[in-house]
């Protein structure tokens, strides 16, 4: 039944509490671009923390692989010319042999190289490939303007310079059994020597050292100084033991080890070492990827007081036995490409202005060196 109404009353409407207003299409709009602003500011904060963050993570694995090259090329130079109680080398390799090569096998030169042309102080260098293969030897010269070595032909990449080291390593447990002449053609030892046929041994005591190649069986109780092998030896007949040697000589291995910037298994440059512990063709084990450039200095003493007067390139070193020092710069490079803009830096490395290879223009770069006294020199 309907609510009877008052004869002369108005009828009121009052509104349902449950019902409330809503938004008008202008504010929904607004609303909507509003957010969109802020999930694209925040998108854009999010994605430059993680940014940072990646290219921080670069930056620090690149600080790592430079650390550790040059701390493997700082070790190396410290112990360059060690021979033990003795300073001075009876070298007793095949000098004729096709096998022996000057640059590698001189103990001379105990820490010496080949500097790549147009890479000295104050020139420009721009790096137009990475790529080893087909660079001509005659690219790189040493002090005598003698060529890159055949050995590494299609490993080094061009712009950069090569470094040789030589040091006797490892003392072998065994000693000599009794007496060993000067003109003897092998030395006896008190068991296995543990050493491998081919093997670059080292005798030595304070009156001299002798360097010769192991041609005994692996791991026989005696070294011997027969032929073959490569480079090999003098035959024992013709050249003899720098001098006679007692029960109390010490026997080393000795190594020769090439540091070189060549191409890397996943297709990066990398600091590579090649060892000619054992003679023949060496032994090659990349060290670190994203080695872009190397540059070495050599600090040459010209007065005889045992320190650096002057620093040379290789080519322009006067007497490598007055080298006490030596300063390594490397370029290093991310292996990721993190920068947010082109790099188009000129990177001084110790005094060559090398520009990067446009190619690459994201990657992150680094210049490290480093100044390596030879404690065997200036000891």
């Amino acid at each position: 039944m309907a609510p009877r109404v008052r004869p002369g009353s108005r009828r009121r409407d009052f509104p349902c509490p449950g019902r409330q207003g809503g938004f008008s299409l202008i504010e929904l709009m607004i609303a909507v671009v509003v957010g969109s602003v802020l999930i694209a500011v925040v998108a854009r904060m999010v994605a430059g923390t993680l940014a940072t963050y990646r290219s921080d993570e670069y930056l620090a694995r690149l600080q790592e692989n430079a650390r550790y090259a040059i701390e493997q090329i700082s070790f190396s130079g410290r112990m360059a010319g060690f021979s033990g109680c003795a300073r001075n080398f009876n070298n007793l390799l095949d000098t004729s042999s096709a096998g022996y090569e000057l640059g590698i096998y001189d103990v001379t030169r105990v820490f010496s190289g080949w500097e790549y042309d147009g890479t000295g102080d104050a020139d420009d260098y721009t790096i137009a490939t990475l790529d080893p293969a087909g660079a001509a030897l005659s690219e790189w010269s040493d002090a005598d303007g003698n060529d890159l070595v055949d050995d590494l032909q299609d490993m080094v990449v061009p712009g950069t310079d090569v470094l040789v080291v030589k040091y006797a390593e490892q003392i072998l447990s065994e000693g000599a059994d009794g007496n060993t002449p000067a003109n003897a053609a092998s030395i006896t030892l008190t068991g296995a020597s543990g050493v491998a046929q081919d093997d670059l041994i080292l005798v030595t005591d304070c009156l001299g050292s002798d360097l010769f190649q192991n041609r005994a069986a692996d791991d026989a109780a005696t070294l011997a100084r027969g032929s073959g092998g490569s480079p090999g030896n003098v035959p024992p007949g013709s050249a003899n033991f720098s001098h006679a040697y007692g029960p109390d000589i010490e026997i080393y291995t000795f190594t020769v080890l090439v540091y070189y910037i060549g191409r890397g298994a996943s297709g990066e440059s990398a600091l590579f070492r090649r060892s000619y512990a054992g003679g023949g063709g060496g032994d090659t084990q990349e060290i670190v990827e994203g080695v872009e450039n190397m540059q070495i200095l050599y600090g040459e003493d010209t007065d005889g007081d045992r320190l650096v007067d002057i620093y040379r390139t290789s080519d322009t070193v006067v007497s490598w036995a007055d080298v006490v020092a030596a300063r390594v710069g490397l370029l290093l490079r991310t292996v990721e490409s993190g920068r947010q803009e082109n790099d188009t830096a000129i990177y001084d490395v110790l005094g060559t202005n090398v520009t990067p290879p446009a190619v690459d223009a994201r990657r992150h770069r680094r210049v490290f060196t480093t100044t390596i006294a030879l404690r065997n020199r200036v000891g």
